[in-house]
């Protein structure tokens, strides 16, 4: 089981909905956010959930998805095994992902980035990862392009946090089709 921690604020719903609308078709996902506890029809494999839900995570294949600076609670540590995404062009959520000293994948428009966007329309997207990024079951995946197609635009960071969760789950196929 993967777990997504987002560290974000709960009105940022759009992140939120992107990221239940990619997996949901994929994964039994369960969503503890917002005071709201939603569980899948079969057990979970991924779980997704805001920053004030747990006290303690112990989990080793978690991604901690940093936006708009928000900061994870005093006391509150990522496994030793955790991926923070992170937003290069956020500055606060840069500087809170490296307090937590959890290793980062950046996503954004700059060639230093791991995930970028070679290309983006109201209906798709081409997305690059630009080095080599070690899966939470022991593969890697190399550098690429994943075309994908969606029904009705999609804000470029929640696209690539997106892809973040396939890529670390290996399951970059997944991503191409996710939005069809």
């Amino acid at each position: 089981m993967t777990s997504v921690l987002v560290v974000a604020k709960p009105s940022d719903k759009p992140l939120w909905d992107t990221i239940l609308r990619g997996l949901e078709p994929h994964y039994p996902t369960l969503l503890a956010a917002n005071g709201i506890l939603s569980l899948p029809a079969e057990p979970a494999k991924i779980i997704v959930s805001d920053i004030q839900t747990f006290h303690k995570l112990e989990r080793g294949d978690t991604i901690v998805l940093f936006k708009n600076g928000e900061a994870l609670p005093p006391g509150i540590l990522p496994p030793r095994h955790a991926i923070a995404v992170v937003n290069s062009c956020d500055e606060r959520a840069l500087a809170s992902a490296s307090s937590t000293k959890v290793p980062a994948i950046t996503c954004g428009l700059s060639p230093r980035d791991t995930i970028t966007l070679s290309s983006i329309a109201s209906d798709s997207a081409v997305i690059n990862l630009q080095r080599t990024v070690g899966c939470f079951d022991g593969t890697t995946a190399e550098p690429q392009e994943i075309p994908v197609k969606f029904g009705t635009p999609i804000d470029s960071f929640h696209l690539m946090a997106l892809a973040c969760i396939f890529i670390l789950c290996a399951d970059i196929p997944k991503l191409s089709n996710t939005f069809m």
